[in-house]
């Protein structure tokens, strides 16, 4: 079956424990056990490569040394998740890794200077294939972290500052998923909200970013998956305007939503005073409409007739237990209540409620939001502004799908060029 590209999917999967748990070595000392046969020296080290998830590789770095192993997982903000058991057979290695509750199990043989093994997590096993990869100065971060209070504790944000004393701050609010703070998810490497971030920085205006509610920095934040609403996502926007407003380095505050992060904008400002709120490739109609148009190029008639029966069913508030495993990755049970919740905004609406300078941007090859959507923002909005061969991760690309989706894994991929000095415009 064809990769279901679509902007709702939520899946969380490989998500990190709290700083504070991930960051504390463990005392392995009684942990490592090695056989009669030497323990292959060049096992030690650090590895990079891929868990082999179909349609979705996932970048991992793996730690070995004679008494210590890590786990890290860079495009969730995973930093040296601790072994709690590491086993040595000459140029073999197991490790387990528990964490949430979960077991992680990786086994991998080193030969030639490349690691082929496993990774194991909740009863499913996929390859890996790691590479060695020499120790590199880690570049200094250009942001500085900072603690928001949200609801449920605090949500931990990068605030990227200009040289110059800023007088503008935007804050950036990503799209659906399990979206960092640059921008990635699973299966999914942009760097498109970091390079947003530095570039108007660059420009004098200050910004804020975080991985989203549930992951990475901010993992503590969602106790429960299937609790979450996007009214939770909304609402920790607002709090952060708040936070943004309280600091006096500011003097005004505005919202970039891109995708979902547009609806979440619309919302926020609806409960906080902005100077603006700017809309990229955000959706004109209700959820259920833009990701039934999606699937129609993607799933035969059987399986898009059942997603349209499992939306009705959804918009009345209630969940589905049965449906094709083919739509598992969109319909999940787990993510049933966040849709549920997702399909009673109507962006056009919300919109037209926030009572603040309005702008939206839409890229002519964004293969997930069409001009269409943009047109009916258009309606209520200050200004439409429509960038030629700009995606939906607001790079340039082609309309040709499969260049297109190549964008999707190409993090050294500069943002679409007209994209920034419009953002700035817009602000100053």
């Amino acid at each position: 079956m064809k990769r279901l590209i679509c902007i709702s999917i939520f899946a969380l999967s490989l998500v990190a424990c709290n700083n504070e748990e991930s960051k504390q070595p463990l005392d392995l000392e009684n942990e490592i056990i090695s056989s009669e046969t030497a323990v292959d020296p060049t096992l030690f080290g650090e590895w990079k490569g891929n868990i082999e998830i179909p349609n979705s590789p996932l970048e991992i770095i793996v730690s070995l040394n004679e008494k210590t192993g890590a786990l890290s997982v860079p495009i969730q903000s995973i930093s040296d998740l601790q072994a709690e058991s590491l086993q040595f057979n000459g140029n073999k290695f197991e490790m387990t890794i528990m964490f949430k509750n979960q077991k992680i199990e990786i086994d991998g043989t080193v030969q030639k200077g490349q690691i082929e093994g496993t990774f194991t997590q909740n009863g499913s096993t996929f390859p890996i294939s790691l590479s060695h990869v020499e120790q590199e100065l880690v570049a200094k971060e250009t942001y500085e972290m900072v603690d928001v209070a949200v609801e449920g504790g605090k949500l931990k944000a990068a605030l990227q500052l200009p040289t110059d004393t800023p007088k503008a701050l935007a804050i950036i609010v990503a799209g659906s998923g399990p979206t960092n703070k640059d921008g990635n998810a699973m299966g999914m490497t942009t760097n498109s909200y970091k390079m947003l971030a530095e570039g108007l920085a660059e420009k004098g205006i200050a910004s804020l970013r975080y991985d989203k509610r549930g992951i990475g920095d901010n993992t503590s934040l969602m106790n429960d998956p299937t609790a979450l609403t996007i009214d939770d996502f909304a609402n920790d926007v607002a709090s952060i305007v708040q936070y943004a407003q309280n600091d006096l380095r500011f003097s005004e505050v505005h919202i970039i939503g891109h995708s979902e992060g547009a609806l979440l904008a619309s919302i926020a400002a609806q409960q906080q005073p902005v100077e603006s709120i700017i809309l990229l490739a955000g959706a004109g109609r209700t959820i259920d409409e833009v990701i039934l148009e999606q699937l129609s190029a993607q799933l035969p008639p059987s399986l898009l007739e059942e997603s349209q029966s499992i939306f009705s069913t959804l918009k009345l508030g209630q969940t589905v237990d049965s449906f094709n495993d083919e739509l598992q990755s969109l319909f999940a049970k787990t993510a049933q209540p966040y849709l549920i919740s997702w399909l009673k905004y109507n962006p056009v609406t919300e919109l037209e409620n926030a009572n603040t300078k309005k702008y939206v941007l839409q890229g002519t090859t964004d293969l997930q939001v069409s001009i269409g959507d943009a047109e009916k923002l258009g309606n209520v909005a200050d200004e439409v502004i429509i960038i030629e061969e700009m995606n939906h991760l607001l790079k340039k690309a082609p309309l040709n799908r499969v260049e297109n989706l190549a964008t999707y894994t190409n993090a050294e991929l500069p943002l679409h060029p007209d994209v920034l000095p419009i953002i700035v415009g817009l602000i100053e």
